[in-house]
């Protein structure tokens, strides 16, 4: 689960703006109107640096972890990425995309934290509020996008393929 970094002033709820980036402080992330402070947030093109609470993406997020996520149209996902979506109950996560998917006239995904063996309930776009591009832990910031992602497999691969095929 992420949770918004808890704010150091007690009793105090507030978000900055901030160069299009907007720090979201507040100790309930699933609050009625923390979710619409988020959904506002990124409809209006900002991103958001949500705080690590849980382990149900380790290793990719840590707890304390800060994570950035950007607004993008559905189209845009690719299977691997962490979309950030509010699910039926109304709790805010961000999980893996596993698989893509479409449902009438609709894109799915199927999505799940990557500590877990079985999938999430289908994501229906109406529940989608952004991607996960950036980590930040213990200072030092790492990007989840999936291009620099598929680059780095292929350099994996190119890596370890240059010693089985001597």
């Amino acid at each position: 689960m992420l949770a918004v970094e808890e704010n150091r002033t007690p009793q105090k709820s507030f978000y900055e703006f901030d160069g299009g980036v907007r720090d979201v402080i507040e100790k309930n992330m699933q609050s009625a109107a923390m979710i619409r402070l988020c959904q506002n947030t990124l409809l209006r093109g900002g991103n958001l640096k949500l705080k690590v609470f849980d382990s149900d993406m380790e290793p990719t997020f840590k707890i304390g972890d800060i994570v950035t996520i950007k607004p993008v149209k559905i189209n845009e996902f690719n299977v691997g990425d962490i979309v950030f979506y509010i699910t039926d109950n109304q709790k805010l996560v961000a999980h893996r995309i596993m698989k893509k998917m479409k449902w009438g006239t609709e894109t799915i995904f199927i999505t799940k934290a990557d500590t877990k063996e079985e999938n999430d309930p289908p994501v229906r776009p109406s529940q989608v509020m952004g991607k996960a591009i950036e980590v930040k832990r213990e200072g030092t910031v790492i990007s989840l996008e999936s291009s620099i992602k598929e680059e780095s497999i292929k350099k994996i691969k190119s890596f370890f393929g240059s010693f089985f095929n001597t």
